[in-house]
């Protein structure tokens, strides 16, 4: 039993490593075999606890864990966008997944454990060094590298990398200085020492800053483990340690002053521009400020998975910050994140639990004796590494990556834990022991099913890239469409529908081009549902959102298409830069205009269209305007003077052919203000349509029949003009051909 409970542990622990090997994915895809591996090992770790209770844990907050746990996973399933929901669900369940076989764990299995973990550092050690030193570094999950020049190691951004860092290196620190065994302390001091080199070539300034608080904490927890044991080098130690936390303050300072003045540099030398602000927040103050609003409409149990990444362009202040930042899905600061997302109650549970796991590890830490001190040792680097990793997520959010998930979980555990020595014996069978086994069944069980899900969405969509790759049809084309939606409905990633139906309309426009109509209305379908897949996800999918009634202005759904412009302009109008809500409305309007039989609808959306090409170009400030968007601005306005110089011109001619009396100096005004008006929009419109040159001649034979007679225009006031305009394009119902 003993010899496959150790196996299963083992197991455990290889699942943990693939994991945490895999970067800041955000559940989508490459976690699926640690998800599932662990669940299967974790299901025997269950069963045989329920027959042989492990001496080394504290069943009552591995309970209290649970219920945690189990508030977290209950709130994102029942509030929140599905495809949001799930990737928090994985997360809270890869992390107690984690926590329950840690906590399983006796002397001799930890050892593999850590054994694991320190291969995992030193590949990322490895990585990071020569990512750093060599012409032609190597990216494992980015093969393109990074554009911004920092070591990531097995990561694909630098702070979480860097998190990752700080949550490892205090346990090889610690062994480093107590360990028994003389080969294996200078092995963790040669990683030590790589970690921290490693962490200031990752260039993160909130990394550095939080290895220096979770140092100092580990520093003092240092002394108190040598006071407890009587340790002769108490004395050199605490003078040690006093001259360090002054050198990693002052370093500190040092660091991130060079850290800021590297990226200055690099950002004047690519763009030509001068900086003038040295330090900047990157918006998190104000994106943490929403979070809070966002906290405040829901204080109790919070907006549900992921609340802040939909509501924060609610909140969006445009003084405080640039509409160039992307979409702002996560809060940049955990805790706010956690209130915004699960409320107080969540927020509260949490607090807890690290409390109560902090204290029971210093308890641990200044109380156990010499009979397993080797759980001593991992327990002090636990609580260094625990406060580093929670000093950063105060600037960032590297909890939602399941790397330095299961890593926070990882030390969570080891916290936990007891001497098995020193514990009772216990019985066979106990309540506590049934709540926690019958627990890690579901969570086994939820693992392996949301793992094989991963899984499969990851394969078919590699399976899709290269089927769309190699296409060389239409149909070879709708089968990697099809192959990707599948992938997505594996992974419940809204964003794998967005690449289907970007791609899906790139297809329609070349069918388009192609004079294959009937292609590209099924290209176009194909693109609606999968804008309508990615909105069942998540509702307030930006992209799909936006892309949505582009699509349904493609298919001839104009109605529905307004009702999506109209939706899109209300909720994401801050990402008019990247998803241009103002811009597509305006085109369409534009587009109905042309094709609209009613001079007075034309009329109506046309002016729609300008208010909406000038509301976008006031968002944007005149500078950031693109040549396009200036075009179509120009083209909307030129066919804006035109119908209203149309219906200038009538009423000019009515005022002079059919009032009585006449009015020939009024209706002269009148006329020449239509003359302007053609005049104004000749260049695009006059080759555009046919009753335009035909106009103009009669408003030109007009004018100079008036002026023969010597009349003298009166001064049209801006209401006489605007009065005209109305009521003509209200009289003027007659169909018209273009």
């Amino acid at each position: 039993m003993n010899r496959l409970s150790n196996w299963a542990l083992g197991l455990c622990a290889a699942f943990f490593v693939i994991i945490a090997a895999t970067g800041i994915d955000l559940i989508t895809s490459r976690i699926g075999v640690g998800l599932v591996g662990l669940g299967v090992a974790l299901c025997v770790v269950s069963i045989l606890r329920l027959v042989n209770p492990p001496l080394s844990s504290r069943p009552w907050l591995t309970i209290f864990s649970l219920l945690g746990a189990g508030y977290l996973v209950g709130r994102a399933l029942m509030g929140g966008p599905e495809g949001l929901a799930v990737h928090d669900v994985a997360l809270v369940l890869s992390a107690i997944g984690i926590y329950l076989s840690v906590t399983s764990t006796g002397r001799g299995v930890r050892g593999f454990w850590i054994i694991l973990l320190a291969i995992l550092v030193a590949v990322n050690v490895g990585l990071a060094i020569s990512q750093s030193v060599l012409e032609n570094p190597f990216y494992f999950w980015q093969p393109g590298g990074s554009d911004e020049s920092h070591a990531i190691g097995l990561f694909a951004h630098y702070n979480a990398f860097a998190s990752f860092l700080n949550g490892t290196v205090f346990f090889f620190l610690s062994y480093t200085f107590f360990g028994r065994n003389v080969a294996a302390r200078w092995a963790c001091a040669l990683l030590s020492l790589g970690l921290i080199v490693t962490l200031v070539m990752s260039q993160s300034r909130g990394g550095w800053l939080s290895f220096v608080v979770g140092g100092s904490l580990w520093m003092v927890l240092l002394i108190l483990f040598l006071k407890q044991r009587r340790s002769k080098l108490l004395g050199i130690v605490s003078i040690a340690v006093v001259l360090l936390g002054v050198g990693g303050i002052v370093s500190s300072v040092w660091v991130v002053q060079r850290i800021t003045e590297k990226r200055v540099e690099k950002y004047e030398e690519n763009t030509g521009r001068k900086v003038e602000a040295k330090v900047s927040d990157g918006g998190r103050v104000a994106f943490q400020q929403m979070g809070f609003e966002i906290f405040l409409d829901s204080p109790v149990v919070g907006g549900g998975a992921r609340a802040f990444s939909y509501r924060a362009l609610e909140k969006w202040d445009p003084d405080t910050l640039e509409l160039w930042m992307g979409d702002p899905e996560f809060a940049h600061n955990e805790f706010i994140q956690l209130l915004s997302d699960y409320g107080l109650v969540g927020f509260v549970l949490v607090l807890v639990l690290l409390f109560i796991h902090g204290i029971v590890g210093v308890i641990n830490l200044v109380s156990e004796d010499d009979r397993d001190p080797g759980l001593s040792i991992w327990q002090l680097g636990a609580d260094g590494g625990l406060v580093a990793m929670l000093c950063q997520s105060y600037f960032s959010f590297i909890f939602h990556f399941p790397a330095c998930v299961v890593l926070c979980a990882f030390q969570l555990a080891i916290l936990a834990s007891q001497s098995k020595e020193k514990s009772k014996s216990r019985p066979v069978f106990r309540f506590t022991e049934l709540v926690i086994g019958i627990g890690g069944l579901g969570v086994a069980a939820a693992l392996a099913f949301l793992g094989i899900n991963f899984f499969k969405g990851y394969m078919l969509s590699k399976e899709a890239v290269q089927k769309l790759a190699a296409a060389e049809s239409v149909e070879d084309v709708f089968t990697g469409l099809e192959t990707l939606e599948k992938a997505g409905d594996r992974s419940w990633d809204p964003k794998s529908f967005e690449i289907v139906a970007r791609r899906a309309m790139l297809e329609a426009n070349t069918a388009l081009q192609g004079n294959d109509p009937a292609v590209a209305e099924k290209f176009n379908l194909r693109a609606k549902a999968a804008f309508e897949r990615s909105l069942e996800l998540n509702p307030n999918f930006s992209a799909a959102l936006a892309g949505l009634p582009r699509v349904e202005d493609a298919l001839g759904n104009h109605a529905a298409a307004e009702e999506g412009h109209q939706k899109a302009m209300k909720l994401i109008w801050a990402r008019e830069i990247k998803l241009r809500p103002y811009f597509h409305a305006a085109r369409s309007s534009f587009l109905q205009a042309l094709k609209s039989d009613n001079d007075a609808i034309a009329l109506d959306l046309l002016r729609e269209a300008k208010s909406r090409i000038l509301k976008r170009r006031e968002i944007l400030e005149p500078r950031r305007e693109l040549d396009e968007e200036k075009e179509i601005r120009r083209i909307i306005q030129a066919w804006l003077n035109y119908y209203e110089g149309r219906a200038i011109f009538q009423r000019g001619n009515d005022i002079w052919i059919n009032a009585k009396p006449r009015n020939p100096e009024l209706a002269l005004a009148f006329l020449l203000e239509a003359q302007t008006r053609y005049q104004l929009s000749e260049k695009l419109v006059k080759g555009k349509d046919p009753r335009w040159e035909k106009e103009a001649k009669q408003l030109k034979f007009s004018v100079g029949t008036l002026e023969a007679a010597q009349y003298q225009p009166v001064k049209l006031s801006e209401e006489q003009i605007g009065n005209a305009i109305e009521k003509e394009a209200v009289l003027d119902s007659n169909p018209t051909t273009r």
